[in-house]
């Protein structure tokens, strides 16, 4: 029998899980098997019944360090190392073993929006080619990060350049269950909030604006750009284009929930934006509007409150 592989590179975090859950709750037509690859894959406890057509293998491994990796038909590298030298050098260390094992597969590389840096006033939602991936000199709060994410694309660009099959994800703002319990987002402050019974908050003194994917569109919209995957390195925009300004949401959650609300008083006259164009991937893949921001957020509270299935041991 014929089983498609997937490797999922980093397969414990917010994005490995997510398309994990994804997976074992899809009616699969045929049989796959999932591959985690992390340095804590075999602490991850799956409900492997829920899905007889998963077959899932995990293997304790450090993508910094290891010589080899398994063969696989699809490859999602979501590995995100908090030391951003350490993480530059790990992509450099898998496209070495990618050359010699991956030429006939299709590559996805999970970036990040912050490789446009801090927006001008005038652009609301940020399209692919915004600053065309150069690094930043001058200073700001996400510096380092984002010219780790610049570098590290050009690392699986020059893979397209060698013949292989690959593509990139630059990803926003998302929520779903597996976002909240190392999360300082505000967005999970709230959640946490609401399943406490307490007052939600907003600690900024300037106005915020985001939009939220939940973790189901996300992890979809994740393997559409994965099969898309070519010599040319498409590069997508990836999540919600709905945004909403955090001090609204907080005051919708807690009309709906019932709870109290301290007004925010502003004190900078300064918006923080950051909400994608996602025209390129609608026109693709003829993909159509999802859940808005507020329902998103919505959805990941009642998944908590009425969670049925245990994905996750």
């Amino acid at each position: 029998m014929n089983i498609q592989k997937i490797l999922i590179i980093g397969g414990t975090s917010f994005f490995g899980k997510s398309i994990i859950e994804y997976l074992l709750k899809k009616k699969l037509k045929k049989k796959i098997k999932l591959i985690i690859f992390s340095r804590k894959a075999k602490n991850l406890k799956i409900n492997k019944k829920i899905n007889n057509n998963l077959l899932i293998q995990k293997i304790n491994g450090d993508i910094l360090t290891t010589k080899t990796l398994p063969k696989s038909d699809l490859v999602i590298y979501c590995s995100l190392l908090k030391n951003l030298k350490k993480d530059r050098k790990a992509v450099v260390n898998f496209s070495l073993i990618a050359k010699n094992i991956y030429y006939n597969s299709k590559i996805l590389y999970i970036s990040s929006g912050a490789i446009y840096g801090p927006l001008p006033k005038n652009i609301k939602k940020v399209k692919e080619n915004f600053n065309k991936n150069k690094e930043f000199k001058s200073s700001h709060y996400k510096k380092d990060y984002s010219n780790a994410k610049i570098i590290n694309e050009k690392k699986f660009q020059e893979l397209g350049k060698l013949g292989f099959k690959v593509s990139i994800a630059r990803c926003f703002s998302f929520i779903g269950i597996h976002l909240l319990n190392k999360s300082k987002h505000a967005v999970s402050e709230f959640i946490n909030n609401i399943i406490k019974d307490k007052a939600i908050n907003i600690k900024s003194n300037y106005k915020v604006a985001r939009s939220y994917m939940h973790a189901d569109d996300l992890t979809n919209c994740l393997f559409k750009i994965l099969n898309k995957s070519n010599v040319k390195c498409p590069t997508y925009n990836c999540g919600s284009d709905n945004f909403i300004y955090l001090d609204k949401l907080a005051r919708l959650l807690s009309s709906k929930y019932n709870l109290k609300f301290n007004k925010p008083k502003f004190s900078v006259n300064y918006i923080d934006q950051y909400v994608p164009n996602i025209n390129k991937f609608r026109n693709d893949f003829k993909f159509y509007k999802r859940l808005n921001s507020f329902n998103a957020v919505v959805k990941t509270i009642n998944q908590i409150q009425k969670k049925k299935i245990n994905y996750f041991l």
